[in-house]
């Protein structure tokens, strides 16, 4: 789905996927042409964004140190794999250590073998690294399984390298958690507002912070199908609101282009989608008594 109408509403919105994620929104006009031209311009900013943070990423990862990864791997394979005490001979013995009794306790150092340096980054790894490693435990005698099983290691910590990379928390991208710090300013502008010296705002002014709430709101909904864990969410993460208003600032900000410009002098959501409701009942039983007059028209 490219672009399409809401029943509510005579203004095309974009919908479309990029790299798994859903973007959709509000074109702003009833023109299918500008709407189309809309939409692809959003299409094309947001690849190329995409294509930014990808490379960025990959920049990261190149640059991460091959002697970190590995102890990341070991750490975090501990539990999954059996033979974790073999995989830490492993690792010891590709950077060049190996355990030593030092008097009555064992320490990890150097050892007299061909090892990889600890500040070997990733970008290092190359066909040339490789070979040379096969080179050097050839020359010590090693097996050629040993060899290979040592060139494949190599090749799985590159694998996990990527692993190492910070996540945003609970893995909501970066815009989203822009977009849940704004909503809580906004909901503490709109605490402020409510003191008897507090700053004086506009109808309308006050009726974009709620919806900046209900979109920060959204954010911490949508990967928590469950009241439980979105309540939590919402006193973790500073959204102290009662059930309704909650669920009427949700509303608010789904509803924008179509409650933008109704009941101008109401700013509350819950106010507001309370006088909505009543408002579309209203049309509804004009609309039915027009047709049940029509009908009437039409018997006679």
């Amino acid at each position: 789905m490219a672009l399409y109408m809401r029943p509510e509403s005579s203004l095309w919105y974009y919908e479309f996927r990029i790299a798994g994620r859903r973007y959709r929104g509000s074109t702003r006009t009833t023109d299918k042409a500008v709407a189309q031209a809309y939409e692809a311009g959003q299409r094309d900013k947001i690849t190329q964004d995409a294509k930014q943070e990808a490379a960025k990423a990959k920049d990261a990862v190149q640059a991460l140190r091959l002697w970190d990864v590995a102890q990341h791997w070991l750490t975090d394979s501990e539990s999954r794999l059996q033979d974790h005490k073999g995989n830490l001979g492993r690792v010891r013995k590709l950077f060049g250590r190996e355990m030593h009794l030092i008097g009555e306790t064992w320490a990890e150092v150097d050892s007299q073998r061909y090892g990889l340096s600890r500040d070997t980054q990733v970008r290092d790894v190359t066909p040339n690294l490789m070979a040379d490693l096969a080179a050097a435990r050839n020359g010590e005698g090693a097996s050629k399984g040993t060899i290979e099983r040592e060139i494949s290691l190599v090749r799985v910590l590159v694998a996990h390298a990527p692993l190492l990379l910070p996540k945003p928390v609970e893995s909501v991208p970066l815009s989203s958690l822009e977009l849940v710090i704004k909503g809580r300013r906004s909901l503490k502008k709109l605490a402020e507002l409510a003191r008897p010296r507090g700053s004086r705002r506009t109808p309308a002014e006050r009726r974009e912070l709620w919806r900046d709430v209900g979109v920060a709101l959204l954010q911490g909904r949508a990967p928590r199908p469950t009241d439980r864990a979105f309540n939590e969410w919402c006193r973790v993460a500073g959204f102290d609101l009662d059930k309704r208003t909650r669920e009427a600032a949700m509303w608010l900000a789904q509803n924008w282009d179509t409650t933008e410009h109704l009941s101008p002098g109401v700013w509350h959501p819950v106010t507001l989608r309370s006088r909505t409701n009543v408002h579309r009942e209203m049309a509804g039983s004009v609309e039915e008594g027009v047709r049940g007059s029509l009908q009437v028209s039409n018997v006679a």
